[in-house]
């Protein structure tokens, strides 16, 4: 007669080793919800640095002018200049290094929520290029994705397993825990919500590095962004929102014309929307004083293409704000 205790004892050993993965799969999930939540309830009580901007941007603000694009447009576009010129009230979007799609995932949420009399887009050079980092940036918009279901398809671009991996609680706030907890303090509040978005950079240029080169004025386009901002073209006109899709200035100039900027003006024109280009301006070109860098006005070169843009949004040929 065969004994069954060994078979008995391989049985006690998997129901073993099985309840210990249970065991650790529930303290796994239950320290990614409790870290998660509190990551989350921090992040959402940020009120300095581009974490809360970006937030204020999609779940308070109510501009009747809004402004969106990467950094250009967060240092290039003054609110209060506008507020004193158009009449409007004014919040700046823009954030260091944001590609179109986040551009567009701004415009859906604030779209959610109210209509905006005008939008301004800043269409910088290389926009459309075709680069992994502008997947890979989507992360800023992670935080979002459970509370947001318009942006969730644009989200989900970063890569095939997005939805999967948003499951965990923790993995939106990977890469931000340090700045969730900095940005608790009242360090730049007040200086955030009085600059309304707008992020001023006070350096003026006193000579140019020989060694700087101009981009290129070709490369890989993204088929992706291109659609993303035809769509974001057509959300604008549908919701009855203004668009202004500008160039804004540079330090040096090129001969030809950026590809991505080339398209922009293409797809604008077919929807009867105002391009402007300022891109090869002489009233920029070359003046160091208007200039933190190269790619980047300072505060006072800021004030004067504000100024400028508000003097083309006015005029009838540019389908003013009234």
């Amino acid at each position: 007669m065969t004994s069954k205790f060994p078979e008995n004892t391989k049985k006690r050993v998997w129901v073993n080793l099985a309840a210990k993965l249970f065991f650790v799969l529930i303290i796994v999930f239950v320290a990614d919800f409790m870290i998660g939540s509190l990551l989350e309830t921090y992040y959402f009580k940020q009120k300095a640095g581009p974490n809360s901007l970006t937030t204020y941007t999609m779940e308070t603000t109510r501009a009747e002018l809004l402004v969106l694009g990467s950094s250009r447009a967060s240092h290039h576009y003054i609110p209060d200049v506008f507020e004193k010129e158009l009449h409007l009230t004014c919040y700046n979007g823009g954030r260091d290094g944001a590609p179109v799609f986040y551009e567009y995932a701004l415009l859906k949420s604030a779209l959610k929520r109210y209509t905006p009399k005008a939008v301004i887009l800043d269409l910088a050079w290389g926009d459309f290029e075709k680069t992994q980092i502008s997947y890979d940036r989507l992360s800023i918009l992670l935080p979002y994705y459970k509370q947001h279901p318009e942006i969730r398809s644009i989200v989900e671009m970063k890569g095939p397993f997005e939805k999967f991996k948003l499951l965990s609680r923790i993995y939106p706030y990977n890469s931000l825990a340090i700045g969730i907890f900095t940005n608790q303090t009242d360090y730049n509040v007040k200086k955030n919500l009085e600059n309304k978005g707008y992020v001023s950079l006070a350096n003026k240029m006193d000579t140019v590095d020989q060694k700087y080169k101009t981009p290129p004025l070709t490369y890989q386009i993204d088929k992706e962004k291109v659609v993303v901002f035809e769509s974001f073209i057509k959300d604008c006109i549908h919701a009855g929102t203004k668009l202004f899709i500008i160039a804004s200035p540079y330090y040096y100039e090129t001969e030809g014309e950026d590809i991505s900027v080339t398209i922009g003006k293409k797809i604008a024109a077919k929807y009867n929307v105002p391009f402007l280009n300022f891109r090869n301006d002489t009233n920029y070109i070359k003046k160091t004083y208007l200039f933190n860098e190269p790619v980047h006005l300072n505060d006072a070169g800021a004030r004067k293409f504000s100024s400028a843009l508000c003097q083309y949004i006015q005029s009838a040929k540019y389908f003013g704000v009234k």
